[in-house]
């Protein structure tokens, strides 16, 4: 088994999906109230990765035999 450890990707990641949320509000019609939660809940998800008590792998299995 391997592990490619992506950790500094989770917050790169959550960052990303909270920008282009905010970018994309009006096209999208996304209510105020909507975008004030779900920008509050990725920002956990961002100070989660920065401060390492989140992490995120991929993981590589070789069926053997």
């Amino acid at each position: 088994m391997e592990t490619d450890e992506l950790m500094r990707q989770l917050g790169n990641h959550y960052a990303r999906v909270r920008e282009v949320m905010l970018e994309k509000q009006e096209e999208f019609g996304l209510p105020d109230a909507f975008v004030e939660c779900m920008g509050d809940g990725l920002e956990l998800w961002i100070k989660g990765a920065t401060t390492r008590l989140l992490s995120w792998a991929i993981m590589h299995y070789c069926k053997l035999g």
